[in-house]
Parts: C-alpha cells; sequence; structure tokens
C-alpha cells in the first residue's frame, strides 16, 4: 500500500463546519462573530481552521491568519495581531495605509514597519518620558492605561474600516501561548465590536489551559457575550479513523489495522496519521510506547542534514524565516544554499516541515513534532544553536523585521545560558515591551534578566544597570500587569539593598511605590509605607528644581510606575522608567519635603484625589470628604481609577 502521511480526505467535523459557516453569515450581515475552537493537541484544530479558511475565501470573504508563539521562545507582543495585520495589508493593497491615515505612529506600536513608518523611538538619556513636561512628572499615573485604549481603539477602526467593502475573517491560532497584550486586546475587540463584518476565530488547546492559565478567566468572560461560540473539537470515533486511514493509506485497511491505530492513537487525528506511516503489510509494526519516540519517527527517518536543519528550526521558533535559516545553517551547520535546499525540501516531503503561510519561512507541522525535536536535543547542542540564531540576528540586520529581532536576541542568549550576551539583550527587550504596553511580556523578560544578572561577576559593567533599577522596574510591570504580590516581592528585595541613609531619595521612592501597591490591593491602606517615605523626604532640601514650584501638584503623580519620576541613560523602561544606573542631579530627583504640603492643597479642592478617598476604594465604606486636616501623609498621585 502507497501510504500518505496527510489524510487527502477532510473527515467528520461536519457540525463545526456548519456552526463555522453559520458564523461567517453573520459576519456577512454586518454582526461581528466570534468562534472559539478548543481541542487537545493534535486532535485537528488546524487542519479544521484550514477547511473553513478556504471556504471562506471562496466565498468572497478577505482572510488573515496570525500564530500565538510559544512562551519562551519569543518575546513579540501582539505578534498574531500584526501578522494578520501584515496579511490583511498584502490582500488589501493600500487600504490599510487609507484607513490608518494620520494614525501611523501609533500602528507603528503594534506593527513596527507595516506601513514603512518607523516605531516611536525611546526618548533618549535624560529627555522627558512620552506626554511629560520637562522637569515634572507625568500627569497622569495611568497614562499608559490611556494609550493601550487608545491603540486598541485604532485597530477597531482598522477593522471596521477594511471590512466596508469586504468580510474579513482574522483566525488565531494556539490562543494559549498568546502573550497577555494579545489576550487583552483580542478581550477588547469582543467587548468592544459592534456593528462590523467581522468574524474572529481562535483555536487553542483545552489541555494546556488549567486553572492557573491565564488564558483561563479571559475564556470565563469571553463566555458571557452573546457573540461567542466555544467549539470543543471531540476525538475522532473508530469509523472516523477509518475513513482517515483509507485516505492515507489509498485502501481498505484491515479491520485488525484500525483497531491497532484505533487504540494506540485515541482517535488524535494526528497519532493516526503517524501511526498510519507504519502500516506494513497490512499491519501496524511496533512502536514505543513513549510519545516522544512516536513523533520523532518520521524525523530520524531523514538524512543527517535533513535532521539537522529540523533540528535548527525547532531552536529557531515555531516559524523561521529562509534568509534566518540559511544564515544559521551556513554559519552552525556548514551547509550552503544547495544542501540547505535538499534538507528542506526532504523534510517538506516527510511532511515534518511545512512552508510558512506566507510563503517565507518554514514551520512545523504540528507542534508536537517541534516539542519532541527541541526534547531530543542534548543541552550543549541546543545552547549551541540558540547561540548560532542570537549571532546571526545581531550581525545581519534586515533577516527579521527590527522588533522580531530584537526579541529574538534577548531569547535566544537567555536560551543559550549566556549571561554577558543576555543580560543587555533582554534589557533592550523589556523597554521595548513596556514601549507596546505589554507588561507581561516586559516582566518576563526583567525576570530573566535578574536570573542572568545572578550568574555575572559584574553585572551592571554588562548592563549598565543596578539591581535596584531593574528591580523597580520589574515591580512597576508587575502593577501593571496585575501581579501585585510578585510586585510586593520585588520591591522588598530592592528595599533589601537599598542604603536610606546614603540615597534618601531611592528608600523614599521604593516604600511610596509599595505604599500605592498595597493601597491597590485594598490589603492594606499603605499609610505605614507612605510615612516612612515622608520620614526620609523631610530630612531633604525642600526644593530641586526651580520648575517644580510652579508645579506643586506633579512630584510623585506617577510614582509606582516603572521607573517613574527619574532620568537615566541606558535601556529604558515604559513612560520613560530607567533600565540604567542613576547620574544625579535633576536626574535623581524625586518627591520630597514638598510632598505634603502639594497634598494638602489638593485636599483642599477635595474629592478622591486625596489619601482619605484613596484609601476607601475597594472597602464597600462610601468616602466623605475630609474637611479638618488629620496630619496623615498624603500621597502625591493623578486621578484614581475606579476600584
Amino acid at each position: 500500500m502507497s501510504a500518505n502521511p496527510v489524510s487527502p480526505v477532510f473527515v467528520g467535523r461536519t457540525t463545526e463546519l456548519d456552526a463555522l459557516d453559520e458564523a461567517l453569515r453573520t459576519a456577512d450581515s454586518g454582526t461581528p462573530a466570534v468562534v472559539l475552537v478548543a481541542g487537545e493537541a493534535g486532535v485537528g484544530k488546524t487542519r479544521l481552521l484550514e477547511e473553513f479558511l478556504a471556504r471562506a475565501t471562496a466565498s468572497g470573504a478577505v482572510t488573515a491568519v496570525g500564530g500565538c508563539i510559544e512562551l519562551g521562545a519569543e518575546a513579540l507582543p501582539f505578534a498574531p495581531v500584526a501578522a494578520a495585520l501584515r496579511m490583511l495589508d498584502t490582500a488589501l493593497d493600500g487600504s490599510l495605509a487609507r484607513a490608518a491615515a494620520g494614525r501611523e505612529a501609533d500602528l507603528a506600536r503594534l506593527a513596527p514597519g507595516l506601513l514603512r513608518y518607523p516605531a516611536p523611538a525611546a526618548a533618549p538619556p535624560g529627555a522627558p518620558a512620552p506626554g511629560s513636561t520637562p522637569g515634572m512628572t507625568p500627569a497622569d499615573p495611568d497614562s499608559g492605561a490611556a494609550d493601550r485604549v487608545r491603540l486598541y481603539d485604532l485597530t477597531l477602526h482598522l477593522l471596521d474600516a477594511l471590512g466596508t467593502d469586504h468580510t474579513l475573517v482574522i483566525a488565531v491560532e494556539d490562543l494559549h501561548w498568546a502573550d497577555s497584550a494579545t489576550r487583552e486586546l483580542l478581550a477588547y475587540w469582543v467587548r468592544m465590536m459592534r456593528r462590523a463584518r467581522v468574524l474572529l476565530v481562535a483555536t487553542y488547546r483545552a489541555d494546556a489551559v488549567d486553572r492557573r492559565h491565564p488564558l483561563r478567566p479571559v475564556l470565563a468572560e469571553l463566555d458571557r457575550v452573546r457573540a461567542v461560540r466555544r467549539l470543543d473539537l471531540a476525538r475522532l470515533t473508530r469509523d472516523q479513523v477509518a475513513a482517515q486511514l483509507r485516505g492515507i493509506l489509498g485502501d481498505e485497511p484491515s479491520h485488525a489495522t484500525v483497531e491497532q491505530v484505533f487504540t494506540r492513537s485515541e482517535g488524535n487525528a494526528f497519532f493516526v496519521e503517524e501511526l498510519a506511516d507504519s502500516v506494513r503489510d497490512g499491519r501496524l509494526t511496533r512502536l514505543s510506547d513513549s510519545l516522544r519516540d512516536l513523533l520523532l519517527i518520521r524525523i530520524e527517518q531523514l538524512s543527517e542534514p535533513a535532521q539537522q536543519v529540523v533540528r535548527l528550526t525547532a531552536v529557531g521558533g515555531p516559524t523561521v524565516p529562509h534568509r534566518l535559516l540559511a544564515e544559521v545553517a551556513a554559519d552552525h551547520a556548514r551547509l550552503d544554499a544547495d544542501a540547505l535546499d535538499t534538507a528542506l525540501r526532504a523534510a517538506v516531503g516527510a511532511y515534518v516541515l511545512a512552508p510558512a503561510r506566507d510563503g517565507d519561512g518554514y514551520t512545523f507541522r504540528h507542534a508536537l513534532v517541534r516539542e519532541a525535536a527541541l526534547d531530543d536535543l542534548l543541552p550543549g547542542e541546543r545552547m549551541r544553536s540558540h547561540a548560532a540564531f542570537a549571532r546571526a540576528l545581531e550581525e545581519h540586520p534586515g533577516l527579521v523585521p527590527a522588533d522580531e529581532a530584537i526579541g529574538g536576541i534577548a531569547v535566544h542568549w537567555w536560551s543559550a545560558e549566556n549571561p554577558a550576551r543576555a543580560l543587555p539583550a533582554l534589557l533592550t527587550a523589556a523597554r521595548h515591551a513596556g514601549d507596546r504596553y505589554a507588561f507581561g511580556e516586559q516582566l518576563r523578560l526583567l525576570d530573566g534578566a535578574l536570573h542572568m544578572w545572578e550568574r555575572l561577576p559584574d553585572p551592571e559593567a554588562h548592563s549598565g544597570a543596578s539591581l535596584i533599577d531593574i528591580l523597580e522596574d520589574a515591580a512597576g510591570a508587575a502593577r501593571y500587569h496585575n501581579a501585585p504580590d510578585r510586585g510586593l516581592a520585588l520591591l522588598r528585595q530592592a528595599l533589601e539593598l537599598v542604603d536610606p541613609d546614603a540615597d534618601p531619595r531611592r528608600a523614599a521612592q521604593l516604600w511610596l511605590s509599595r505604599g500605592m501597591l498595597l493601597r491597590n490591593t485594598a490589603r492594606s491602606s499603605g499609610l505605614p509605607e507612605l510615612r516612612k517615605a515622608e520620614a526620609l523626604l523631610a530630612q531633604l532640601p525642600p526644593t530641586v528644581d526651580p520648575r517644580e514650584r510652579e508645579h506643586p501638584d506633579r512630584p510623585g503623580a506617577d510614582a509606582g510606575r516603572p521607573g517613574a519620576g527619574r532620568r537615566t541613560r541606558g535601556p529604558r523602561g515604559p513612560g520613560g522608567g530607567p533600565l540604567a544606573r542613576r547620574r544625579g542631579g535633576r536626574g535623581r530627583r524625586l518627591q520630597d519635603a514638598r510632598l505634603v504640603p502639594a497634598q494638602r492643597r489638593r485636599r483642599r479642592r477635595g474629592g478622591e484625589d486625596g489619601l482619605g478617598g484613596r484609601c476607601h476604594r475597594g472597602t464597600g465604606r462610601p468616602f466623605r470628604h475630609p474637611r479638618a486636616r488629620t496630619g496623615q501623609p498624603r500621597l502625591a498621585a493623578g486621578r484614581p481609577r475606579p476600584p
């Protein structure tokens, strides 16, 4: 029998396809629709999506696909959304640019290079943060959140504009790997889309989303939205497995073969394909009980150069651009262009790799094969391969978009366990994540930087940052990522390191940040921490910069945000925060002894800007304006968010 590893026949899933077709008709009518496709790894989510997208395209819809990137493999917030927008830009030549007219700079934050418009550059050392006035911290401590909402509104505007003449089908694969920024943006789309010819389809591994998975609360929220429908893909039945085998083998399988394959695969479509390739003379040959060995069978049947290319592709990421793979293969595996093409043709022919959807690289036919290939690498092999990718990205700019290169360099040096190269790269990538309001990714990268810090004899020389800087910026990212416990732990570490006698301003900043974080969690009023900050600031002269006398309410307005209120050299955190060593002078400016008098003036104006009102939030007790002075320390902060 001649075996085709992939069934040419699409088996079953009639009910699911009908549901997707119905959702497409709903979107055609001008009502947005959302379909979540859930199922275990290998059950057939990707094949179902491919079949549906082909039908949608045939019906006249414009389709775009973005794949989420495995956690730890890349540092790319909004990656699937950016990929989908690039596909839409290609399919609707010129329409995206017209729809984004006047907002190109905002769009560049989401998908740098999409419109050949430069991404917003980080402010140079010593320059004020975006949205601030020189000599003052930003007036709104939640400006990062406001900027994100403005960015999200722009994407909604683009979808609405592009869907005027066409129904759009946007598919996001592997949502369980989505970064926090992508999850937040997709949830925003689902909540805010009202009248748009848009169908959003997202797939995720149900078996990967346990109770602690960050996607779980997002799914619970989406389930309450009427426009959302969830499809749970079940495993194939025995009859469906028989039909799949018939298509793969090109002949009627024996009852014994069907029974063995069904028993071994338990109806998992991917495993059926893998096991079918082991059918010889109508019988299923003996296989190892190890899943890893099962997944590695087809790789091990390749030539050694092809196996090398497969292993390099696994290290490179879920999808690896051809030019990047060629550079690494030439340098690391000594494969010239002809040898690489031969190896790739063999890997594609064996259904291990497949050309990427955009035609510019290669991806694994199934994520499980990549996972098995990575697990099969020896530690030394893995580290050398990651180092080769990092060097290629550093030495050859332009192999991938600049935003991808920044994250790739950081993560590859990190995975190569090269602290000297990883630490500065991680700090740079963290800055870029913060600039795009992807605070979850920023926190993960800064955690990596802290890990690398411990492995260097002189980390400050390699990074241009102090440990307290990194801890404080990580704490700020944790606050905005809604991870208060992590933020408090980081601030505790920073407070253990700072010398309040030598640097009272810095110590006060840390206590102030801790007080704000405690207050925001409603676990404590934060008053003890604020009193400590006040006591430290009382030791300082009452003024530092004449410009601050003109705006007494501004100091500390952004306290607690990563790197607020200080200027430094080197990489910067979100909102102008540092990831570098202090330089003194005005760059060390912080809330000082004027903090309390300034806030007394704010208290006279009333409202919840006062400490009493802010502390009442989240307690369930009504706020009453304090008519008399209480003598309590007051927190310099901007307009509070509702609890």
